[in-house]
């Protein structure tokens, strides 16, 4: 299944926030109930590495094909002042007070569009979430993105 979108940023977050169905939205307050953290790692040769060895095990463990490990790499090499990879980890801290690391987004901003462009969820992101708080992280991130 494929789906695509476009999401104008020109929007205040509150008016992006009440464009969402209700599914969204209640989604949404669960993630901050768990107290679901997102941060921008820095794009390194271990956070890369980390990612794709996550990736490439869900492939096989979903027996889909998705994008060679390879592209990725090369279009990380082709970073610049209009063409940027980002990864945005999501993580949650348990009853013990551990850090548990929940998924990854990867996004791809080139001119004045980001595409949102690979995303690994663990076990326990799926459980909390995960995947929604990063989306709506990354649409923060971009509405106030000036270069």
């Amino acid at each position: 299944k494929i789906g695509s979108g476009l999401l104008d940023l020109n929007l205040n977050l509150d008016t992006l926030h009440s464009n969402l169905n209700s599914i969204w939205k209640r989604t949404l307050k669960k993630i901050k109930k768990y107290k679901i953290v997102v941060r921008l790692e820095p794009t390194n040769d271990l956070r890369v590495d980390a990612f794709l060895k996550c990736y490439s095990a869900m492939q096989k463990d979903k027996a889909f094909d998705g994008i060679n490990p390879n592209l990725i790499r090369l279009l990380l090499e082709k970073k610049s002042s209009s063409f940027q990879v980002n990864f945005f980890v999501a993580e949650m801290t348990d009853e013990e007070g551990m850090t548990i690391e929940l998924g990854t987004r990867v996004c791809v901003k080139h001119g004045n569009t980001a595409t949102d462009f690979l995303l690994y969820i663990n076990k326990e992101g799926k459980k909390y979430w995960a995947s929604t708080a990063l989306y709506w992280h990354a649409i923060e991130y971009y509405k106030d993105f000036d270069g």
